[in-house]
């Protein structure tokens, strides 16, 4: 490793942190001689790559995750990338996320959380029997359905369902909420023009069930996370 990457491990990934000064041939090389250092001891290895540091067009992501690959045999099963300033908050959410025991049954690929990257288009269904990270937007027409909890790193403007029918005990988390429907168990949200005036407001949220009703607040990272069924 060197100045300009510098490659540490969190449960289910890897971080690569990138410096922003060198021309993006400089970085490609120095991440190429990195995970050759390390390619014996990540080998074979199923994981979340995650990038630090600097901004990255999707041909830089494409030519790293293409180099660390043939370099280290590694699987990688997505790509975070946390350049801007609204992934940070939930870098520091999948943090704590990550601290959660998770029991039996045995979690699904990935960790405690499966991944999609990309926006999920009008028409377009993702089902899922367990935790869910949705790598982009819900658009207008699309539908998330989730058996356990649903982090959208983006807009949520379609469908997010979360939960098992009886089971209120989850939560739908995103940058920014403008649903077409929500419902988390077997409690639908019900629009209302105030609330969704403040929903739309680009501040990362958490929405859970208190009292039979959905409840929607902002994550604070100075203050715990409330005890939320990570199963």
């Amino acid at each position: 490793m060197n100045g300009n990457v510098v490659i540490k491990s969190f449960p289910n990934g890897i971080s690569v942190k990138l410096s922003d000064e060198p021309d993006f041939e400089k970085i490609l090389q120095d991440t190429k001689n990195s995970f050759e250092k390390t390619a014996s001891f990540f080998k074979n290895a199923s994981i979340v790559l995650r990038f630090e540091g600097r901004s990255l067009k999707d041909a830089e992501i494409e030519a790293l995750t293409e180099v660390i690959t043939k370099v280290s045999q590694i699987n990688i099963i997505c790509v975070v990338c946390t350049n801007k300033n609204d992934d940070i908050y939930f870098s520091k959410l999948l943090e704590e996320i990550e601290k959660k025991p998770v029991e039996e049954p045995p979690k699904p690929k990935g960790g405690c959380f499966q991944f999609y990257k990309g926006s999920l288009k009008d028409g377009f269904s993702l089902e899922t029997e367990g935790n869910v990270i949705v790598l982009g937007d819900v658009l207008k027409g699309a539908a998330v359905f989730a058996k356990g909890n649903v982090i959208v790193l983006g807009t949520i403007y379609g469908t997010v369902f979360a939960g098992r029918k009886e089971d209120n005990n989850r939560f739908i988390a995103a940058l920014e909420f403008s649903p077409e429907n929500l419902k988390i168990g077997k409690v639908k949200y019900q629009k209302d023009k105030k609330e969704l005036f403040t929903l739309n407001r680009k501040q990362p949220k958490i929405a859970y069930i208190k009292k039979d009703k959905f409840t929607f607040s902002e994550l604070d990272f100075t203050k715990e996370l409330p005890e939320y069924n990570f199963n």
